[in-house]
């Protein structure tokens, strides 16, 4: 154990630091990136549940928004049609 009077940081963050693994897929891990992480799920599930009917809104924007996301998220369709969309 490290005392604080010979090295502070380590005192307080050196048991998180030496135990804690980032996981292979992620940059960083912290209260912070759990709140975004499941804020994009949660998103992503509203969207979906907005595409498929079960969830309503009277809200254009956000409903334009989960139409984007459902396009963006067809990667059968955008592998089939390359880069055929966008050349005109």
């Amino acid at each position: 154990m490290t005392r604080i009077q010979d090295d502070l940081y380590m005192a307080i963050n050196g048991d998180w630091q030496d135990n804690t693994v980032i996981p292979p897929d992620k940059s960083s891990i912290g209260a912070d990136r759990d709140l975004s992480d499941n804020i994009e799920k949660q998103l992503r599930a509203d969207f979906d549940a907005l595409n498929s009917g079960k969830k309503s809104s009277s809200d254009t924007n956000l409903l334009t928004a989960a139409k984007l996301y459902a396009k963006a998220a067809d990667f059968k369709t955008r592998d089939r049609l390359g880069i055929e969309p966008v050349l005109p």
